[in-house]
């Protein structure tokens, strides 16, 4: 039986205040789901965005992996994926979504669901 319930843990220190918020996952059934937003500057390169990402998911990613008794498959910017448009404090937002797959928590793309 998997555990469910909410997964809210604060970004890394490493992350300044202004560029992160909280990450707030949810744990249902085998799916991890939720959003969080980072203020990234205009024209930041994929791999150190990709890098503020990890240092703010990793941590609250894997207690939620840890919840429901599996480990991460990738690293936490595999996890996440950018929305379209701001927050009102004009950060960029992402979206997070894994599912279980035998002992592993994979990355889950938005969209339709596979059979």
């Amino acid at each position: 039986m998997r555990a469910s319930g909410a997964v809210g843990v604060l970004a890394s220190p490493a992350i300044t205040r202004e560029m992160a918020m909280d990450v707030r996952l949810e744990v249902k059934d085998d799916e991890v789901t939720g959003e969080f937003a980072l203020a990234l500057p205009p024209g930041m390169v994929a791999a150190k965005r990709d890098k503020a990402v990890d240092e703010a998911l990793t941590e609250p990613l894997y207690e939620a992996a840890r919840k429901l008794g599996v480990v991460l498959s990738s690293d936490a910017n595999d996890y996440a994926h950018p929305l379209n448009g701001r927050d009102d404090q004009g950060r960029t937002r992402f979206q997070v979504r894994g599912r279980v797959q035998g002992d592993l928590l994979v990355p889950m793309r938005a969209g339709k669901r596979r059979r």
